[in-house]
């Protein structure tokens, strides 16, 4: 099934996005800059590339399995997107120097911003296992719901 049906399949997705922010972009990290496989691969000629387009379809694959808010979906496309396009464009612009110019393009951490948009959102999400008839049978289910309401919190029900 495409999207998530248990809290089982929640928590292995927003695992999967992290490590996919981690890994691309922040193995290795001082301060806000860092690079991870995105930047290694950077180096040789389309396959920085190709890997770029691959994790960022990912991350939003697993944001539309996790049921990720519109909005958020959007700015990670919008992210992954922009990513893409500055490293396809520096390939006819620097020529021969693109694999140089590919580890600085890479400094751009949109994937691990990607990755943290779609965790913070999954983390703001009630994920409620059933479906919302069943808050009628279910009064602590119910108090629960309302309770996250409350805190302004996403209710997602995977029923």
């Amino acid at each position: 099934m495409l999207t998530v049906r248990t809290h089982q399949e929640v928590e292995n997705a927003r695992r999967a996005i992290a490590r996919i922010g981690k890994l691309s972009d922040n193995i290795v990290g001082v301060g806000p800059f860092g690079i991870g496989i995105d930047g290694i691969l950077a180096w040789v000629p389309g396959l920085g590339d190709l890997y770029s387009v691959a994790a960022g379809g990912m991350l939003l694959l697993l944001g539309v399995r996790a049921k990720a808010p519109v909005t958020t979906l959007i700015q990670v496309g919008m992210l992954v997107g922009l990513r893409s396009v500055i490293g396809a464009a520096a390939i006819p612009l620097l020529g021969p120097l693109y694999p140089a110019a590919g580890a600085v393009v890479d400094l751009f951490r949109g994937h691990k911003m990607s990755a943290d948009l779609l965790v913070k959102a999954m983390d703001n999400t009630l994920y409620v296992q059933g479906r919302r008839s069943d808050l009628q049978g279910d009064p602590g289910l119910a108090e629960e719901v309302a309770l996250a309401r409350a805190e302004g919190s996403r209710i997602v029900y995977l029923g």
